[in-house]
């Protein structure tokens, strides 16, 4: 009864967020084409400006809507360099939040370590994840520090922040859908990078740092073949 339920939500929300998709594309077009109207009227950009932002927010929403519960598919995967993928993931970041630039304390690359991964995907999942650290952390520098080992066939990441880390009691909970700790949270980053990573095969659990402060995500993903210095 309780899966029937839940497959009854997930068909709802995707229902939801395919329908609301056309509306703000429509609200997004009819606002652009009235900024034009009233371009040497500038007292009305910001409110043009606050429309467009909205939008692009619930853009953004019915985007993780759908990805949430998207079946694994074949992605097109290629070598990629686990370190290069970090460090387009921080530049992302950075451009989303400007404090992200010395929260965020990335390795040294040390050897050529690759992964043959979606690039696209695999860096929104390191994005969610990093985000999720950064926000639980204090607004100080090197908050948020990643760290790559490598172990044979196996590389692991690890993102750790220095926040209050998480009561035991919802270590286990944190992966599912709409749960979240933050009163401004969705609950949908930290779902959609575990549906990523097991797409790809790969890892993710999420335990207290011993001793604190903070927590560490561990990600696990396989290296290709040999990787050489």
């Amino acid at each position: 009864e309780r899966k029937q339920s839940n497959e009854a939500l997930e068909r709802l929300v995707s229902g939801v967020a395919h329908e609301v998709r056309s509306p703000l594309f429509a609200i997004s077009t009819s606002t652009q084409t009235l900024a034009k109207k009233i371009k040497e009227m500038p007292e009305f950009n910001p409110y043009i400006d606050m429309i467009l932002s909205q939008v692009k927010r619930l853009s953004n929403l019915m985007m993780d809507l759908l990805e949430v519960k998207r079946p694994a598919q074949a992605l097109l995967k290629t070598p990629q360099n686990i370190f290069d993928l970090l460090e387009s993931t921080k530049s992302n970041l950075v451009a989303a939040n400007p404090h992200a630039e010395e929260a965020v304390l990335l390795p040294d690359q040390t050897e050529n370590i690759l992964v043959t991964v979606n690039r696209e995907k695999i860096i929104q999942a390191f994005f969610n994840l990093l985000q999720n650290a950064i926000q639980h952390s204090p607004s100080s520098a090197r908050a948020v520090q990643v760290i790559v080992v490598p172990n044979g066939s196996e590389v692991t990441i690890k993102i750790t922040d220095t926040g209050s880390g998480i009561p035991p009691e919802h270590l286990s909970h944190v992966f599912q859908p709409f749960f979240t700790l933050r009163k401004d949270g969705i609950g949908l980053g930290l779902s959609i990078a575990k549906t990523i990573l097991d797409a790809h095969g790969g890892k993710v659990r999420v335990y207290n740092n011993e001793p604190p402060p903070g927590c560490t995500f561990e990600i696990t993903l396989s290296a290709q073949g040999e990787n050489h210095a």
